[in-house]
């Protein structure tokens, strides 16, 4: 059945997967990832979404299943580099950081190389600049006059900040209270602003002099 299954249903499960995650529903996205393995077991999309959601916890028997996926394939795609990361995700829990770092490194090299072909091309100038605009945009003077426009209310919380400045930290943190709940790393930011400002946001050479702000 698995070697007759429509490519399209399973993908069309893992994109089901994807949304749940998103919205925060780990127990469908799981539900959806283990239906698409057991239709195709070798989906590289589906191991990673499984290996991700399982981190130092998956069976090895899944893990060996990865690993034999990605040395049997020799075609660079975006799948095959997220299983490739989520190997190394695995190994770093699991404190294999050699391995870790070699899943790691090829992981990224081939996510490069999708990306490329897809003319988004990471420009560490660029980058740089796009940070010092949002430091000097959001600083405290700007947060103090718009006060007025925060929200008192405890549902939901987002924990937003710049990249390895401690975000996923905080949420752990928070989330070790018995009455909060962390969602993980939910996309919901990120594809707010890419809807907003898609040139600036992938850096696809926007005119704009500071980073997206919305006023209330």
């Amino acid at each position: 059945a698995g070697e007759s299954a429509p490519p399209k249903r399973v993908s069309a499960l893992v994109a089901l997967a994807a949304i749940a995650e998103r919205d925060g529903d780990f127990e469908n996205a799981a539900a959806y990832l283990e239906q698409a393995n057991a239709i195709r077991p070798d989906t590289p999309a589906a191991l990673a979404g499984m290996l991700k959601r399982q981190g130092k916890s998956a069976a090895e028997e899944l893990v060996q299943k990865a690993e034999r996926v990605l040395a049997e394939g020799t075609e660079v795609n975006d799948n095959r580099a997220a299983l490739q990361l989520a190997l190394g995700g695995v190994y770093a829990q699991r404190k294999e950081f050699r391995r870790a770092f070699e899943a790691y490194k090829t992981g990224n090299l081939w996510r490069h190389q999708v990306y490329a072909k897809r003319g988004i091309i990471y420009d560490r100038q660029a980058r740089e600049k796009r940070v010092d605009a949002i430091i000097r945009t959001y600083d405290a003077g700007f947060f103090h006059a718009h006060r007025e426009g925060a929200s008192s209310s405890n549902l939901p919380v987002f924990v937003v900040g710049m990249p390895r400045s401690g975000t996923t930290l905080c949420e752990q943190i928070l989330a070790s209270h018995s009455d909060v709940h962390g969602a993980d790393e939910l996309m919901d930011i990120s594809i707010a602003a890419s809807r907003l400002d898609p040139a600036n946001y992938r850096g696809r050479g926007s005119d704009s002099k500071v980073p997206l702000r919305i006023d209330p």
